[in-house]
Formats: structure tokens, C-alpha cells, sequence
């Protein structure tokens, strides 16, 4: 097949789940092959990143749409400089069990004993989330009982807490080990062992080899091929790049304006109704680089004050500038985003007569 018939193939064939967001994930591919590096540019301009790989069913569904020999590059390659934190920080105290640089990746565990043990990532278990402190309180520690795969542990803190918890010397893993209380439970904490990363960051430790090989450092997906393969990133392939269906228009309009436009042109004015929506678009406004309020479908009742969707259903999950939704009789009756200050990204309420710039939903829809 030429790359053009499977550009059109990828591009109306195939959307994905965007981990419980609800917005649409479609697959693109470039017309042009390219060596890695390149091709994750033009990902990254024109759509959103390489394609990140949670699952097999997910791979499997690149595969069933690849209709002859194409090779795709996904957006895995070796991971380059040291290992790091789930925060960034660099591991400088390393208190790994023997036998964590085989079969990576592993997440690691903290025992009884202090030690980090060597876990397959998707295991559920406790973990030790840390929230920074800010000069007048110290660092603290939240040990949540509740059990969930590592990445599943890291989107938790992340959203309730700062991170999970980064070690960074003997004195602080006791610190972190007491905090536990029960010595019986292991517990997450925030270091994978991994080889390879994920171009978008993404926290994914699927791995499906078809074929390792140490001398090559990205890798690709062939049709008929039962796993990934790795390649040499100077090597040409085409790009299978992803993109959720979130649109900023950047066109002031009143909110009943960008209401109107979005329901006109694409599925209607955006709806953030997760803490995955909310990354969603946190990525979509970084790449735009604009400044200012942002419209979202958020709309408060005159009559009752709550605030719902343009869809009807009512604000479930917020993110509210302060912690907690405007108010009647003081409130604006139009919600926005921030994309610039101490508060970046949190909703806050707006004259619903001020002119922003908006952000929509849903597939465009095509002129007749």
C-alpha cells in the first residue's frame, strides 16, 4: 500500500480510549517517511505526539488497520541520561533489591524491611504520596491505603498531592518506612526502572517484544509482526502520531458566540468532566501558546446556581480557581480556564459578555 492510502486508512479508521477521558482519540499518520527524531516533530506540530502503547489490545488495534508491510513508529525509544523520580529528580540514593535490571521495567516498592523491591508495575498496592512543603511547613507524607497499579498511584498523587514520593537519602526511606505504621503491607513509591520512555511522557510499561536488540534505539510496529520491534532512530518509518478531539478556536467571541460556534462546527463547546480531560487540555493549550481566559462549556443557572454543561449534566469533577465554585450573587454566570498566572489552568467565573478565545469538542464537522 502506498502512504498515502494508509495516511486515509489511519486517519477515518480508528479512534482510541483516552484513559477514561471522553474525548475521542484519533490515530494520523505523516505522508511522508521520516527518521524518528523528525517524525516525532511532526507529530508534535501537527497533531500531538507519537502514539504512546498502554495495552495489547490497543496494539492490536494499530494492527488491524495496517493493511500490508508499512513500518510505524510509535513513540517509544531508549531512555537517554540517568534514572529520575516520578518528580524529576535525579536518583542519587538507591536502595533497589538485586536483579532490578532484568526484564525492565519494574516499579518499585518499598518492604518491611526499607528495601525497594522489584514489582511488576500493574500489581495493585498501598502507596506514599508527598505534598511539598512551602518554607513555613515541612514536607509531609500520605500513605493511601487504597490499592492501584503504579501509574494509577502516580495520577493520584499527582492530582490530590504533589507526586509520589521520591528517597533521597537512608535518613528520609525511614522517615517514608515509619509514616507506613503497618510493616506487614508494601507500598508504592515513586520510581520506575525502566530502559525505554515514552516520547509524550506517558506512563505506559507495556512492552511486547518481537524482537530485542540492544544496538537499536526506537522502535517500530510492522503488520503481521506479533509485537514491537526495535529499529535504528536514523532508519525511515512513518510516524503514527495521536490526537484527542479538543479544538482551540482562537477567535474572540462572547460565550454564547463560542457556544454557538462550536455547535455549528465541531460536537459542541468543550466539556472537562475528569481529572484525564483536565491533562487533556492543560497539553492542548501548552502547544497552542496563548495567553488569557479560555471559554469552556461551563454555565451556571440563573435561576438555582448550580453550574452545569452545555450537554445539561451537571458539574461533577471541578477544578475551581480556590477550591470551590463561585457563588450566586457574586458570581459571573460563564466559566473559563486560565492559561497564564499563579493560576494556570484552574476554572474561574467570567462576564459572560467578555470576548475570549474558546476551546470545542467533537470531530469538525464537514461543510455541505
Amino acid at each position: 500500500m502506498e502512504t498515502s492510502a494508509l495516511l486515509i486508512l489511519l486517519s477515518a479508521g480508528l479512534c482510541m480510549s483516552a484513559f477514561l477521558s471522553h474525548y475521542k482519540r484519533n490515530l494520523k499518520a505523516q505522508s511522508t517517511p521520516t527518521n524518528w527524531t523528525d517524525a516525532q516533530t511532526y507529530c508534535r506540530e501537527n497533531h500531538m505526539d507519537l502514539l504512546t502503547v498502554h495495552t495489547l489490545e490497543e496494539a492490536e488495534r494499530v494492527q488491524n488497520i495496517i493493511t500490508d508491510e508499512s513500518i510505524l513508529w510509535i513513540g517509544l525509544r531508549r531512555r537517554q541520561g540517568p534514572t529520575k523520580w516520578s518528580n524529576g529528580d535525579i536518583v542519587h540514593f538507591d536502595n533497589r533489591t538485586e536483579g532490578y535490571g532484568q526484564q525492565l521495567p519494574y516499579c518499585h516498592s518499598m518492604s518491611a524491611s526499607g528495601r525497594w523491591e522489584n514489582v511488576d508495575c500493574a500489581q495493585n498496592k498501598s502507596f506514599m504520596c508527598y505534598d511539598e512543603g512551602d518554607g513555613h511547613s515541612p514536607l509531609s507524607y500520605t500513605l493511601i491505603k487504597q490499592k492501584s497499579s503504579w501509574c494509577d498511584a502516580q495520577q493520584y498523587c499527582r492530582e490530590h498531592h504533589t507526586d509520589l514520593v521520591s528517597i533521597n537519602s537512608s535518613t528520609q526511606n525511614t522517615e517514608v518506612l515509619d509514616v507506613q505504621g503497618d510493616r506487614r503491607v508494601s507500598f508504592w513509591i515513586g520510581l520506575m526502572s525502566a530502559d525505554w520512555e515514552w516520547s509524550d511522557g506517558g506512563c505506559s510499561s507495556f512492552r511486547n517484544w518481537d524482537s530485542p536488540n540492544q544496538e537499536r534505539d526506537c522502535v517500530i510496529i510492522i503488520k503481521g509482526s506479533p509485537g514491537m520491534n526495535q529499529y535504528k532512530c536514523d532508519q525511515t518509518a512513518t510516524a503514527i502520531c495521536y490526537e484527542d478531539e479538543v479544538h482551540l478556536v482562537k477567535q474572540p467571541k462572547t460565550w454564547e458566540g463560542a457556544l454557538d460556534h462550536c455547535d455549528r462546527e465541531y460536537g459542541g463547546l468543550l466539556r472537562v468532566e475528569s481529572p484525564q480531560d483536565q491533562r487533556i487540555v492543560e497539553a492542548a493549550l501548552k502547544r497552542s501558546n496563548v495567553s488569557g481566559p479560555v471559554w469552556l462549556g461551563l454555565r451556571q443557572s440563573c435561576l438555582f446556581g448550580f453550574w452545569i454543561w452545555p450537554n445539561g449534566a451537571n458539574v461533577e469533577w471541578s477544578n475551581w480557581a480556590g477550591g470551590s465554585q463561585p457563588d450566586k450573587p457574586l458570581s459571573h454566570n460563564c466559566g473559563a480556564i486560565a492559561t497564564s498566572g499563579p493560576g494556570m489552568f484552574k476554572w474561574s467565573d467570567r462576564d459572560c459578555l467578555s470576548k475570549s478565545y474558546f476551546l470545542c469538542e467533537g470531530e469538525e464537522r464537514q461543510a455541505v
